[in-house]
């Protein structure tokens, strides 16, 4: 069988879509990375512009939004916060688990223990088990969906 990858054509959508992916994932690091360092340090985007030699309205433009970036500017922005990137890793899509994400709460009233639990709302969840009751409700004959309901004791609730 030939491998398809070497013939297939990408459509403009799909190359659209990881570009910005990925433009999107580094500038969220850079700008989680800037705010720890400003948190730390007390670096401002001030003090970028005078190491870099630059107006701080371009400081402030590279750190607003991801932008067209170039590596070039990232590795001067990084240079600013006494940084660097180590070196990415490429994953190929086949080797990649396929993550099935759910809502902690969910997963937790629906007693799934399948599935990839984010963490990082998992992490700011602070309900208990008895904050949590659940009731099923038919939507149709073949599906049925679980509704929270409040404890009894919930504010806002009559008896």
């Amino acid at each position: 069988m030939a491998d398809s990858t070497k013939t297939e054509v990408k459509r403009d959508r799909e190359v659209f879509y990881y570009r910005k992916r990925l433009k999107n994932r580094i500038f969220a690091r850079l700008s989680a990375f800037f705010a720890e360092e400003s948190e730390r340090t007390g670096i401002t985007k001030s003090d970028i512009a005078a190491r870099l030699k630059k107006d701080p309205a371009q400081i402030t433009r590279w750190l607003s939004g991801p932008s067209n970036l170039t590596l070039d500017t990232l590795s001067d922005l990084l240079l600013a916060l006494d940084a660097e990137v180590e070196t990415p890793r490429i994953v190929r899509f086949e080797d990649r688990p396929e993550a099935n994400y759910i809502h902690p709460l969910i997963a937790k009233i629906s007693g799934h223990d399948q599935g990839v639990v984010d963490e990082r709302i998992s992490s700011q969840l602070s309900l208990s088990d008895s904050q949590i009751t659940t009731f099923p409700t038919t939507i149709s004959s073949s599906q049925t969906a679980f509704q929270q309901r409040p404890p009894d004791n919930y504010p806002g609730t009559t008896g």
